[in-house]
């Protein structure tokens, strides 16, 4: 794939080594013993694979992966996801994501004449029939599967046109994935989403997606359940909602360790996995979190009457999400749909369990 607002390859262009490569066997195993030696029985541990894109390490990676994983963690109850383009899936694949209970998260941004100018292949093709045909086998497996759609400027303004197209593919879990900015760069891509554009999409999809929720049909948007989660039930389904950065220990495929997938730079790398346990990699991203956390004591936040909850939200998408011309479009988005959303999902919550909500 050469996706045209790739963020990974502005990051990997600030690196002193741009491509870690895939990941050995022999790497996969030190990992999996350092976490386990911070483990005891009982305990939950997420692995998610990412890349790039991670059907490049081949399917007998993914196997001997997950045996080791039999083997080490024993008594731990490990979750799987697995983010891809799906250019590489068939049917092997999709029998091993059902059997090992992977949530397979699938990269596709709409309607195809949006894919297509967004998510071309390295031969600069469209790539969209073959994405579609990829959902439908996972689909034909009874795979877990969501769609991860990065909102462009120009996907922002077709709200309907998106709507109805996860309408029609009968789409039930999507998570739009705001286009960022480069690192040292401020919307000057035309991928680039505004807070502006971020603000009207979501009210236009909020409108959309109640009338459909309010008939009985129901969606799952990604914002609209971490909201759920955030105002209703107090808790933190989303890194950055909140205001407060954690250490997401992104592994590259050395076993060097980074907090957080947006900034797997140089100057942030707090270790190495292989060489030292988690517990002792967190202490060295403190420095990481105090940076991120400086942002959030800026006003115009704490006059914010949702500050308590939002905290300022993610500095990475602050130009994207956030702050425009001195107002931020988020807050304006909540004073429209907070209140209905909520309400909405008191009502239904107690009739069936359609927000994932985690009390």
């Amino acid at each position: 794939m050469r996706c045209r607002y790739c963020f990974y390859a502005d990051v990997a262009d600030s690196r002193a080594i741009r491509s870690y490569g895939i990941m050995s066997l022999e790497t996969a195993e030190k990992i999996l013993n350092s976490v386990r030696a911070d483990m005891s029985p009982g305990d939950r541990l997420s692995i998610a694979f990412q890349g790039g894109e991670p059907t490049l390490a081949g399917i007998d990676f993914f196997s001997g992966f997950f045996s080791l994983a039999d083997r080490i963690l024993k008594g731990i109850r490990v979750s799987y996801a697995f983010q891809t383009n799906g250019l590489l899936l068939n049917e092997a694949w999709c029998r091993l994501l059902k059997e090992r209970h992977v949530l397979t998260g699938l990269s596709m941004d709409g309607p195809p004449d949006i894919h297509n100018s967004q998510r071309p292949d390295a031969a600069s093709k469209g790539s969209y029939n073959r994405i579609l045909a990829s959902m439908n086998l996972l689909r034909r497996h009874g795979v877990m599967f969501n769609v991860l759609i990065v909102l462009t400027s120009s996907a922002a303004r077709h709200p309907d046109s998106m709507w109805n197209w996860i309408l029609k593919e009968n789409i039930k879990y999507v998570q739009f994935i705001p286009c960022l900015d480069g690192l040292e760069t401020n919307n000057d891509s035309c991928f680039s989403l505004s807070p502006s554009e971020f603000r009207d999409f979501y009210l236009r999809i909020f409108s959309l997606w109640e009338r459909a929720v309010r008939n009985g049909q129901f969606i799952s948007i990604k914002l609209y359940d971490d909201l759920v989660n955030l105002f209703l039930a107090g808790n933190t389904t989303a890194c950055g909602i909140s205001g407060k950065c954690t250490v997401q220990y992104i592994v590259e495929a050395n076993g060097d360790v980074f907090p957080c997938d947006f900034y797997v730079l140089d100057q942030y790398k707090m270790g190495s996995i292989i060489l030292n346990r988690p517990s002792e990699l967190k202490s060295a991203g403190t420095f990481f979190l105090d940076e991120m956390r400086g942002y959030t004591r800026s006003s115009p936040c704490i006059s914010c009457s949702y500050y308590s909850a939002c905290g300022g939200g993610c500095k990475r998408m602050k130009n994207n999400m956030y702050f425009e011309n001195g107002k931020c479009c988020y807050a304006e988005l909540l004073d429209v749909i907070l209140h209905p959303l909520l309400s909405l999902a008191e009502k239904i919550i107690h009739e069936r369990s359609i927000f994932s909500v985690h009390r």
